[in-house]
């Protein structure tokens, strides 16, 4: 399925990301948002990416690494809860490894998909995790290769215990 279809039939709070290759390589969010709440933020100019990131251990062994990016767009906003596989992103080769592209970039672009299932808004916000993004490629270079489906049941696993309202206030932020 493609990713805009997949997205525009999503629930409002749903986010997935990619590489995209136009106009330059980058990463991009597809966030799955009400056309009423984009409206506010776009009217109110009140987009302020707040962003809380952690690496956690999952799986029988804790030898599985899910590297966690909470985000929210406005103060006290809808909490958007990605988690990124180093493993299967790096089996597409150096050029096209997501975490490399995080490490690098410095704006974060988000396109947000409301009601009508279209692309209501574009952001374009400042990237402060490059950071997170380094350290998650070490650690996750220091543990034994996993599968995606290793990585998903340690997600999976890790869901089930927690809110992502509890692990974004666990998490320290920033901004």
């Amino acid at each position: 399925m493609d990713p805009h279809e997949f997205i525009a039939s999503s629930e409002v709070g749903t986010v997935i990301y990619g590489l995209s290759i136009e106009p330059e390589t980058r990463i991009d969010f597809l966030v799955r948002e009400s056309s009423k709440n984009i409206n506010s933020i776009v009217d109110n100019q009140s987009a302020r990416l707040e962003t809380r990131a952690g690496l956690t251990v999952g799986g029988e062994n804790n030898d599985i690494l899910l590297s966690l990016l909470l985000f929210t767009l406005t103060p006290g906003g809808t909490i958007y809860e990605t988690f990124w596989d180093y493993y299967y992103h790096a089996s597409h080769g150096q050029e096209n490894n997501i975490f490399c592209h995080m490490s690098d970039q410095k704006l974060l672009h988000f396109n947000l998909i409301g009601d009508s299932g279209e692309v209501e808004a574009f952001l374009q916000l400042p990237h402060h995790l490059q950071d997170f993004f380094l350290d998650a490629i070490q650690n996750a270079e220091a543990k034994r290769a996993w599968t995606r489906d290793e990585f998903n049941a340690a997600k999976m696993l890790f869901s089930k215990g927690t809110s992502k309202e509890e692990v974004w206030n666990s998490l320290a932020g920033s901004s």
